[in-house]
């Protein structure tokens, strides 16, 4: 096979010091190709909500290195708005032979979506529901929300995948093309 593809997976920073000091660290060490944030990278109801957002970004390299990003409850209506503008949000993107969904904030706003498939990776900041009404899976459903421990569990063709928290400095790193999931601590 080719050379490796690190994908980074963060979610629920909520402004914290420390978490963004080790993905900051975590982006130098694995010089990841891309950066995906499943959401509340800052905190609920901060009035400089979206500075606090570039500033983030800035830490992590952006606009040179590739981020993809959703909202998460957290994020105000204007900031996903912002990312929109920008180019960062993840709402149906392509990346190393998969299609990559994301559906933010609380999943209210759906969009309408072609089927998922085995070639489907969906990134939600919300846990999944209803999982077993769906015929059809994506191959991949990572999530956050939750500020648990890294979970990983095979559901006949979809591997639902908790991203830790990097509230408490953790976070994924999701290589291709082997499709193993390393947590970073």
């Amino acid at each position: 096979m080719g050379k490796e593809v690190y994908v980074l997976m963060v979610s629920d920073l909520h402004d914290n010091i420390k978490g963004l000091e080790k993905l900051k660290n975590w982006v130098s060490k694995f010089k990841p190709q891309l950066i995906i944030s499943a959401g509340d990278i800052t905190s609920l109801n901060v009035p400089d909500q979206i500075e606090r957002y570039k500033n983030f970004l800035k830490t992590i390299g952006w606009p040179k290195q590739k981020v993809w990003a959703i909202e998460g409850n957290n994020e105000q209506k204007q900031t996903a708005e912002w990312l929109k503008s920008k180019k960062i949000y993840l709402k149906e993107k392509h990346f190393y032979g998969f299609r990559w969904v994301g559906i933010g904030g609380w999943g209210e706003t759906t969009p309408a979506l072609k089927p998922f498939d085995q070639k489907t990776i969906l990134i939600t900041h919300m846990p999944p529901q209803n999982i077993s009404k769906h015929i059809n899976t994506p191959k991949f459903h990572f999530f956050g929300h939750l500020h648990r421990p890294f979970l990983k569990r095979k559901l006949s063709n979809l591997t639902l995948v908790q991203i830790p928290p990097l509230i408490n400095q953790q976070a994924l790193l999701f290589i291709l093309p082997s499709e193993k999931i390393k947590l970073l601590d």
